[in-house]
């Protein structure tokens, strides 16, 4: 997956990169009357900003274009998206078949199962974040660069290629 970011920031080896956060909602057929596009046009493009791998020596100011792995992406989105479901599920059903044997309150048990299945997926996705944080499968890269703005005393940038 690649986007484009401009550079605000320089130190060894890696860029402090501003990128305007996209939606889908731009390819889409449906864009004009889906809630998702009109909920994104009422809350505005925001941009996001992180540190990325510099490879290949960028300057504050230019605008870059960044890449990341696509099997990390996906890892990425499943450990953080499926994993607290799937947990939170499987603890729930858990804490059902629990407070049958025990005749419990079912519905009380599966909820502090559910959240006790919630704070374990929580905690291994710390562990998980912590192990990931300097693979460089999982971090984005500067790939290219599109072009260079010179800023002049006054601060307004001047556009060169």
């Amino acid at each position: 997956m690649e986007e484009t970011a401009i550079v605000m920031q320089v130190r060894e080896g890696e860029a402090m990169v501003s990128a305007q956060r996209q939606s889908a909602c731009g390819h889409c057929s449906v864009n004009s009357s889906c809630g998702t596009s009109v909920l994104s046009r009422h809350i505005g493009k925001r941009s996001m900003q992180m540190w990325v791998s510099d490879p290949i020596g960028v300057k504050e100011g230019d605008t870059v274009t960044i890449q990341i792995q696509e099997g990390g992406l996906l890892l990425g989105s499943l450990a953080v998206y499926l994993l607290p479901l799937l947990l939170l599920m499987a603890a729930a059903l858990l804490g059902e078949a629990v407070a049958r044997n025990l005749m419990l309150d079912s519905e009380i048990t599966s909820i502090v199962f559910a959240a006790s299945g919630l704070l374990i997926a929580s905690m291994w996705l710390r562990h998980f974040n912590r192990r990931i944080k300097s693979s460089e499968r999982y971090r984005p890269t500067i790939i290219k660069r599109t072009n260079t703005i010179n800023f002049i005393t006054h601060g307004s940038p001047a556009s060169s290629n």
